[in-house]
This record gives structure tokens, sequence and C-alpha cells, in this order.
């Protein structure tokens, strides 16, 4: 009946009879309520029927119809944009027009790529095979003629962005390095990646290679690459990883302490030039095989703790993530990293640490992101550092008190506050103030050693400038006592 209706429907539009032909159409149509491709057809027949009536409203719904099922089909849209036209609509045939012109340019894209992946697919057959007997001699160990057919494979299938190519160029690159040729090695690697930028085969033997000569850091940027397109999912490629990251560190931090004449060991260097200034160092609970609370129990931890603390942490995602939930890992680790460098006395690179500590507590003053010890003892640091560096420079200690202050509105019974704010009185001469601080500081913790015994020595010299012999006695009774309390301090 279909077929029927189509028949006649033809006769008469060869005929001329546009009205009769569209009624034969549309009983077609009626027929066919699911074969979508046909009546795509039967609705273009009777938009050309309408066409020819120059009834462009029936055109326009028709094709609407047409474009409902296939977006894409360019002769409807080619006679939308006419009858919209007719009809006057400007800006929805402008519309129309260049979304045809963008069809009609995918098109052109498609069938130049069909006809490019035909010529390639004839090629490429010859290419795997020559790559099967380049992989035959090169497991024979005859790495030069396993580079000729690797060679040969590579011309076949040219230098095009697909897994071929690049698998090609990293078993020549193999071929090269078996050969110490690591020119034409990297050549090699370059051009499989410059392919196929996923190829992790290549990453890892680059990789690899870059670790045997040295080059530590690209080596690493190579391992990190892998372990990302793997997601993280290859065991073998994350502990390949962390190994290269591990050994660089260890290697950079000794070559570091070397240069300053730091032995890792040194516990005299660590203790008496800076934990022992701190009784509520951050880093103490981080430690807990030492069961450190306080400056005076702070002896057995050295340098070599603090960079395998380092080492540690370094491969805590979380210290690379910028949600607030993540705050306090990274914190951790940027006082840890401050810490080692005012050790070896990197002071700029401290200052930035400290201050970003100090900005993730601004954001988040509830303390989730940063702990009140570690934004506290930031606060203390960076009066020291950079507090001192304006000094040098002329400003005054205004930055240094107002660092302190702000760490006591977190804390106001830190006795590292006062401590280290009576160490700046009493350099700057003001001897009260600096006694104060460290009787505040000594009444807060009784194990603070290093606070009493200089709030003892500026009682001393009032005593000696005020020439009172019982006040000189009774400092150095106390001197005596904590010396023969603490006789390995």
């Amino acid at each position: 009946m279909v077929n029927e209706a189509k028949e006649t429907a033809k006769t008469y539009v060869e005929l001329g009879d546009f009205v009769r032909a569209i009624d034969c159409y549309r009983k077609a149509i009626s027929n066919l309520p699911n074969k979508r491709d046909e009546l795509l057809s039967l609705y273009l027949f009777c938009v050309s029927a309408y066409n020819k009536l120059r009834d462009y409203d029936n055109v326009i719904a028709h094709c609407n119809v047409v474009l409902c099922l296939k977006p894409d089909c360019v002769e409807a849209l080619k006679y939308r944009v006419i009858a919209l036209s007719k009809r006057g609509y400007e800006e929805a045939a402008s519309k129309d027009k260049n979304l045809l012109m963008e069809l009609e340019r995918t098109s052109k894209d498609i069938t130049k790529k069909k006809k490019k992946k035909e010529k390639f697919q004839k090629s490429l057959d010859e290419a795997i095979s020559a790559n099967e007997y380049g992989d035959r001699f090169f497991n024979l160990s005859n790495y030069a003629v396993a580079i000729e057919y690797y060679t040969k494979a590579i011309n076949y299938c040219g230098n095009k962005d697909n897994y071929f190519s690049a698998m090609f160029h990293d078993n020549r690159a193999a071929a090269y390095e078996k050969l110490n040729d690591l020119i034409n090695f990297h050549k090699d690697c370059n051009a499989a990646l410059k392919n196929d930028k996923t190829y992790t085969k290549t990453y890892r033997r680059r990789a690899k290679v870059f670790w045997k000569i040295g080059e530590r850091k690209k080596a690493i940027k190579d391992f990190i690459t892998v372990c990302v397109l793997e997601e993280y999912e290859n065991k073998e490629s994350i502990d390949a990883m962390e190994g290269a990251i591990v050994a660089t560190c260890q290697k950079n931090a000794d070559e570091l302490f070397v240069k300053l004449r730091c032995l890792p060991n040194n516990t005299n260097h660590v203790n008496r030039k800076y934990f022992r200034e701190f009784n509520r160092h951050p880093l103490y609970h981080n430690f807990p095989q030492y069961q450190i609370r306080n400056s005076m129990e702070s002896e057995p931890l050295t340098i070599s703790h603090l960079l395998y603390f380092y080492d540690t942490v370094f491969f805590d995602y979380r210290l690379y993530d910028d949600d607030p939930q993540y705050g306090r890992p990274k914190s951790n680790f940027l006082i840890l990293q401050a810490t080692l460098n005012i050790l070896t006395e990197n002071y700029s690179r401290a200052e930035n640490q400290l201050e970003e500590i100090i900005e993730m507590y601004e954001k988040n003053p509830d303390y989730s992101t940063v702990h009140w010890d570690i934004v506290t003892h930031a606060f203390i640091c960076l009066a020291n550092i950079k507090g001192r560096r304006l000094m040098r420079d002329g400003f005054g200690i205004d930055f240094a008190l107002k660092c302190y202050d702000r760490a006591l509105l977190i804390d106001a019974n830190n006795e590292d506050v006062y401590y280290h704010r009576g160490k700046l009185y009493a350099e700057r001469g003001q001897v009260n103030n600096a006694r104060n601080d460290f009787e505040k500081s000594t009444k807060l913790s009784i194990f603070f050693m290093e606070a009493k015994c200089k709030y003892l020595r500026l009682t001393f010299d009032l005593a000696l400038n005020a020439n009172d012999e019982d006040a000189k006695n009774a400092v150095l009774a106390e001197f005596e006592e904590i010396s023969n309390k603490f006789k390995d301090s």
C-alpha cells in the first residue's frame, strides 16, 4: 500500500499535480509510523511539493518534523532557509544558514578523514608486520636489525597522532637504549609522546633512563606522569615514583646540611640553637616514641628525625589539595618545611611558608584548617625572622610586637610567646618588660629552662646594678638548685 501510494504520488508530481501528490505522500506516511528513514524521505517529498506550491508555512512545518527526526538533515535546512526568507523571518533564516554552513564544513572534514583513514589502513597492516619482525630481532638481541624494521614500521604508518605511531617509536627507542644511543633514544621518546601524550610505556622507559644518568627531577616528573595517567592504580608505578622522590629528597637534604657544615645527627645544632627555645613546638607531638612534651625533653630530636618525618608526609596527597578539609595536614607539613628552612638559615622561604599558614588561618579562623598551636607558632617565628629583618632595615619593632600580640590573642597562656617577646625586649634594652615576660613564661611552665635562666640572669643584672647582695645571692642559689636538678642540661 505504501509503495503504491508513493508510485501514484510520483505520477502526480510528473503531471504537476502537487496537491494530489501530497495527499498520496500523507497516506504513505500514515502507514509508516515506526520506519524513520522512509518517513524522512516521505516528509522531504512533501516539503518539495509544498515548495512547488509556494506554501511556505507547510514547508517550514514539515521541515521541522524532519529536523526533529534528523537534526543534521542538510536538505531540510536548505528548504527551511528559503521558506523562512520568503516569509520574512530573516533572523531565523540567518541562524539556519550558519548551521547549514557548519554542517557542510563538518561533512567535508568527515569525508576527508574517512579517505585519510582508508589510505592509512592500507599501510597499517604492513607497518604492524614490520614491527613484529622488529620485535623478533629485538628478542634475539640483534638491535641494529630491529631498528631497521621499526623504522620501516614508522615509515609505513607515518607520524600520525595515533597509538601505533607511538608504539613503533617507543619500540625503536628501546632498541637505541640497548645500544646506549641516548640521542636517538630521546628523539624517539619525544616522537612517541608527540603522537600519543598518554603512552605510559614511554614515560616509564624515559624516567628509568633519566634516573640512570642522574636527571632526577626529570625522572620524577615522568614517574608522576605515569601514576597520574594510570590513576594511581598501579602499585609498581607508585613504588617507583615514591622511591625516586624519597631518594632525591634525602640526597638534596644531605647536600644542604653538608654545605652548612651541619651533620644530620648533630643533636647540639638542632636542640641548643632552636628547640631549647620552644617549650611547645608543634612538631613535638609528631614523635610519640620520644614522648616529648617540652623543650627539656627534646634532647633526642635530631635533624635526621625531621628529614625522616618530611619524607613520610611528603607523599600525603592531601598536601596538594585545595579542599579546606585537608588544611590541617597541609599546615603540619608547612610548619615542618619552615622549621627546616629556619635551621638551614633559608629565612626567605621560611617567611613564605609561615605567611601561608597565617593566611590559611585567616580564611578559616575557627581552627578547622590550622591547629591553634601551629598558627601561634607561625606568628612567633614570623616575628623572629621577618620582624628582625625589618628592624635591621630601620623599621623598628612594631611588626614583631604585632605578631606576638596576635599570637597571644590566639593563646594567652603560651609560654613560648612571652619568652620570645622577652628576648626581643632584652635585645632592645627594655629590661623591665623583658624580665616581666620571662617571669610570665616561667610561671606558665616550670620546665622551660631557657626562660627560667634568662629571667634569673636579668634579675641578677638588676641586683648587681642596685648592689643588692641579698638579691644576688638568692639568684645564685636558684641557679645552683637548677644545675643540681638538671645535671645533664
